[in-house]
């Protein structure tokens, strides 16, 4: 369920991007609860973390049931197909929520991760060369000038702990990429 990894995923973010403003989605399996640490990032940092039920941001009845319905299940690898459905309902509805709960609070920037993902500077390999994805390797065809930009910008990333992610992005909001594409998909 995650709880193991939480301690080290908010120390993670909390240096590396400068999290200070995070929503929680409750698993609603979890054998464990995460309000206890979450607490004490609350108390001892400058942090605001908030824990939200399934109740805080699920559809009900009527809506819930044409959501779910809607779900295409044929590539889902659940031993329950209801639990697959419910799942991916779930996580549209919390991403959707907690969208709108930090655009209500003028956020200035929003990431949307699970436990076992990190937000990290793409630094070329050990080659000099960028790290190639297949979603970059389609966007290079369309977005040749943005994706120059990215390549110059991925060699002149400052060395872990000088900057953090977030300073980075701050400072170099004006420019390309994200001044033609502020909301980007990292692959």
């Amino acid at each position: 369920d995650g709880s193991d990894r939480l301690s080290e995923w908010l120390a993670y973010h909390y240096t590396a991007a400068s999290l200070r403003h995070l929503i929680v989605a409750e698993d609603p399996h979890s054998t464990t609860s995460a309000l206890p640490l979450l607490e004490r990032w609350n108390r001892t940092t400058e942090m605001e973390i908030l824990l939200w039920k399934d109740a805080h941001y699920m559809s009900k009845g009527e809506k819930l049931k044409k959501k779910v319905h809607q779900i295409s299940t044929r590539n889902l690898k659940f031993g329950n197909k209801t639990e697959g459905e419910m799942s991916m309902v779930r996580q549209e509805e919390f991403m959707s929520s907690c969208l709108l709960a930090h655009q209500k609070n003028e956020r200035k920037w929003t990431m949307l991760l699970a436990i076992d993902e990190y937000l990290v500077f793409n630094k070329p390999d050990t080659d000099g060369k960028e790290r190639q994805y297949e979603k970059v390797q389609h966007l290079r065809t369309h977005r040749e000038a943005v994706l120059e930009r990215v390549d110059t910008l991925r060699n002149d990333l400052p060395a872990v702990g000088r900057e953090s992610i977030a300073a980075y992005a701050e400072r170099h909001k004006f420019e390309l990429p994200w001044i033609v594409e502020p909301c980007m998909p990292l692959p």
